[in-house]
């Protein structure tokens, strides 16, 4: 499938979704436009699912988001080239409103393979990726650098694969992130933008996130304190 042909289809498929578009063509949208807070960037897999997240988060909570590949890729095309299609598509287009800025992200499903992608291309040049929130997510090979919540729904033990092979699937998560957590939750495949497990699930990211903000600030703080302490003994010497 060709360049042109991917965005194309991915253009008509996102053609009735919400959100103000960033691009031409509607591939790359924002909700919660006057929000005051870091943008969030989102995957999804179905037009109902932004909406549900944007007024989980709330109007101060810019979200910017995307399609993944769902219904777009058969059985007959390479999914990597379409994933490398789709995801240096929308490193050009954030990177136009947002180049610079580090945010967080995150997907489920069908979508991880793509967020990864972009948080292993993404860089100062164009923007980065802090921590990533994948839901009921298998675990493609892409050395992200990042950390990941890794949540998974107890009703929905297939896409798991944890409990399908926990040492091999601690192996891969741990080439695939810097560091992870793992959440099991009460929960089943299309159940998790419901209302009650949407709450659930941004709760145990903000805590994720709060927690490796901390340790950034400490770690800051800490170097800062090392240098003072070097730079007064230079001037002693």
């Amino acid at each position: 499938m060709s360049t042109k042909r991917v965005l194309e289809t991915q253009e008509k498929l996102m053609a009735n979704w919400p959100g103000t578009p960033l691009d031409r063509a509607g591939i790359v949208r924002i909700l919660n436009t006057e929000g005051t807070k870091p943008p969030l960037f989102w995957v999804f897999n179905s037009a109902k699912e932004p909406q549900s997240l944007a007024d989980a988060l709330g109007p101060d909570q810019p979200l910017i988001f995307s399609r993944s590949a769902h219904l777009l890729v058969s059985s007959e095309d390479d999914r990597l080239l379409i994933r490398k299609i789709l995801g240096d598509y929308l490193l050009d287009e954030i990177s136009r409103s947002f180049a610079g800025q580090k945010f967080d992200a995150g997907t489920s499903c069908q979508g991880a393979s793509l967020v990864m992608y972009l948080a292993a291309k993404s860089d100062r040049g164009t923007f980065e990726i802090g921590s990533m929130c994948l839901i009921n997510s298998r675990l493609p090979e892409i050395a992200t650098g990042c950390p990941a919540l890794l949540i998974y729904g107890s009703g929905d033990p297939g896409h798991d694969p944890f409990r399908q092979n926990i040492e091999e699937a601690a192996s891969k998560a741990s080439v695939c992130y810097s560091e992870y957590e793992r959440i099991l939750l009460d929960a089943q495949h299309g159940g998790y933008y419901s209302e009650e497990i949407l709450a659930n699930i941004l709760s145990q990211f903000q805590s994720f996130r709060s927690e490796r903000s901390a340790r950034w600030w400490a770690g800051r703080w800490l170097a800062l304190r090392q240098w003072v302490g070097t730079s007064r003994s230079k001037g002693a010497a």
